[in-house]
């Protein structure tokens, strides 16, 4: 029976990975660092796995930026984060996001207002249906211009 190298494993631990979602090379590199990896063997992974272009951290920032905004809507603020903590290149991360533009921006944030007025905040009055708004898309990463644009543009249309 042929034994199996470390490298090996650890290239079949990657393409697992792989196989449930795109990855960061920092998130491989992280996975393979807590099952005992040595740095050696995770440095060729990565580095066969960049070459075979399964790993491309400026496609996997733009993926993750097109995903989000359409299944989960945030702002700039939350996907740059997002982004930082998969260990995307802070320099990158601008360059994505600066596809993402401002009025695309602040259409998203009125379509995630309409939804939630829709089902909450019809009893509430309107100095606090405003402020748990402001909250909501603050969490969600919307920057302040944006918040007080949208809120501006849904106080005009309920007028």
């Amino acid at each position: 029976m042929k034994k199996i190298s470390g490298k090996e494993k650890a290239k079949d631990q990657a393409f697992k990975l792989l196989s449930y979602r795109p990855r960061s090379i920092k998130e491989i590199e992280d996975r393979l660092k807590k099952k005992d990896y040595s740095s050696r063997v995770i440095s060729e992974v990565t580095k066969n796995l960049k070459r075979l272009k399964f790993l491309d951290d400026r496609e996997f920032a733009r993926m993750w930026v097109e995903n989000r905004i359409r299944t989960k809507p945030m702002g700039r603020y939350r996907l740059y984060q997002e982004l930082i903590q998969k260990g995307i290149d802070r320099e990158l991360i601008e360059k994505t996001l600066g596809n993402y533009q401002e009025e695309e921006e602040i259409e998203l944030a009125k379509e995630l207002i309409r939804r939630k007025l829709k089902r909450s905040y019809q009893n509430l009055d309107e100095v606090t249906t405003k402020r748990r708004l402001y909250g909501f898309l603050q969490r969600r990463g919307f920057s302040y211009d944006t918040i007080q644009e949208v809120l501006k543009i849904i106080k005009e249309k309920a007028e």
